[in-house]
């Protein structure tokens, strides 16, 4: 193995080890997004569902004032 074998091959290793730690970075990332939206959409889908309950409370307060 030659000196300029030696760094081509580390070098690759390094670039390698980037790639994985900007990977890594990304899948942090995302899984923090992630994570935000869902307790976002979580959040939203309460709300729905009171909504619905709300009206459903109303139709029969309204149905059976009849």
């Amino acid at each position: 193995m030659t000196t300029k074998d030696l760094e081509y091959s580390i070098n690759i290793v390094h670039k390698a080890g980037t790639e994985f730690e900007r990977i890594a970075s990304t899948l942090e990332i995302i899984s923090t997004v992630g994570k935000m939206l869902s307790n976002s959409i979580a959040h939203y889908r309460e709300i729905f569902h009171e909504r619905n309950k709300l009206m459903l409370q109303m139709s029969l307060l309204s149905y059976f004032k009849k």
